[in-house]
């Protein structure tokens, strides 16, 4: 009897230990998965949503408009120069890039929003083939996992099968079922190599989290700042800074990424 009740005792302390990291764990992949929706796959959508297309628009004009009368003295400068005479500002250095800029300058929104449809794009199939590729449509395991993952549980819900949880609230039938027969020592280790496991899980969600808020405010001001980025490197002071054409594409592939 006294050996019943440790185990009994174990097996309701195990599962309140699993049930609770398990529900946080959840909840964090639940926060990851919405965001990856939103703030990933349907980005536009959002941002129309949140009514930031118009603002995002508006202020890259803005900057549009500085960038094209910048282009303009640049060609004033450059027809002075060779009025002049002056070779070193002359048509044959600086005319052609500074048509290409122009060109470009124009068209900045679009290409950036381009580049980070593309990096969405990707970032979902990576997503997708983790949730649900080891997910399998027969009996068993797998049917548990798409049942899971289809119940709003995200890929947290996959995590949970897989380690034999099947869900948060039916950690007493594992744990009685197998406790009984493998004795407390069983009990122990499961519930902390489980509920570790949740944990450090839940970190990784909550973590991931951040970064995609913080990489969704950053491509919002990449957007922004296309035009005025591509209309610096006519400027020699601050081409090659970190406020140049160059390290605003870095950062934009970096974001992305």
């Amino acid at each position: 009897l006294g050996k019943a009740a440790g185990w009994t005792f174990g097996v309701t302390i195990g599962n309140a230990i699993v049930t609770l990291t398990g529900t946080l764990m959840v909840s964090a992949s639940t926060i990851f998965s919405f965001l990856i929706e939103r703030v990933i796959v349907d980005f536009g959508t959002t941002l129309k949503t949140l009514n930031m297309t118009q603002g995002i628009d508006t202020v890259w004009t803005a900057f549009r408009d500085f960038g094209n009368i910048l282009i303009i003295g640049m060609f004033t400068f450059i027809a002075i120069g060779t009025i002049l005479g002056i070779e070193q500002y002359g048509a044959k250095k600086i005319l052609a890039r500074v048509l290409i800029i122009a060109i470009f300058l124009n068209f900045s929104l679009l290409f950036t929003k381009l580049a980070i449809d593309a990096s969405n794009f990707v970032a979902h199939q990576f997503y997708k083939a983790a949730s649900l590729s080891s997910v399998e449509t027969g009996a068993g395991t797998g049917a548990a996992a798409a049942d899971a993952v289809e119940k709003g549980g995200g890929i947290g819900a996959l995590f949970l099968v897989k380690s034999g949880v099947g869900s948060v609230y039916s950690n007493v039938g594992i744990l009685a079922g197998a406790g009984w027969s493998q004795g407390l020592g069983f009990i122990l280790i499961y519930t902390f190599t489980i509920s570790g496991f949740f944990l450090i899980l839940t970190g990784i969600f909550l973590y991931g989290s951040l970064l995609i808020i913080s990489r969704a405010f950053m491509l919002v001001i990449l957007m922004i700042t296309s035009a005025a980025a591509l209309a610096s490197s006519l400027v020699p002071a601050i081409s090659s800074g970190k406020f140049s054409w160059k390290a605003w594409l870095d950062t934009l592939l970096k974001t992305s990424l």
